[in-house]
């Protein structure tokens, strides 16, 4: 009896093992870093340039993007970024402002997180809201 309660143990934690394999993150799975931005905004055209992504506090769940819309990443101030919520392969841009623009929309990342994808909206000084979109490549 009780050669078959260790049996079932031990096929209970290599099952349990097997399944959270894929619950880890992995090295591949970082978003941090330099990425490529291709913008096309609906006032200014389409433009390329590259914006920074880092960690707010090393917690997954939080983004900074820096250089976001080609703004500066300082000022004598303050750093200026946008963050946004990661959830599984999807992000949130809430509702915030930096410098005079007001933005606020969503995203997708591919799954080998090489690519991102945003849609989001940039009102400046208040008036009539911008559609955005941008591909993000590492």
């Amino acid at each position: 009896m009780r050669a078959l309660s260790l049996k079932i143990l031990i096929a209970s934690l290599l099952l349990i093992g097997i399944s959270c394999e894929g619950m880890l993150l992995n090295s591949n799975q970082d978003l941090s870093g330099e990425w490529q931005c291709k913008e096309i905004h609906e006032i200014d055209g389409t433009r390329t340039y590259y914006v920074d992504i880092e960690y707010a506090n090393q917690d997954s769940s939080q983004i900074r993007i820096y250089n976001f819309l080609y703004l500066d990443n300082t000022s004598l101030t303050s750093s200026r970024y946008v963050y946004a919520s990661v959830s599984g392969l999807s992000l949130t841009i809430p509702r915030q402002q930096i410098e005079d623009h007001t933005v606020e929309g969503n995203g997708t990342i591919n799954n080998s997180y090489t690519s991102i994808n945003l849609q989001f909206t940039d009102d400046l000084n208040g008036g009539d809201p911008w559609d955005v979109s941008a591909t993000l490549t590492k």
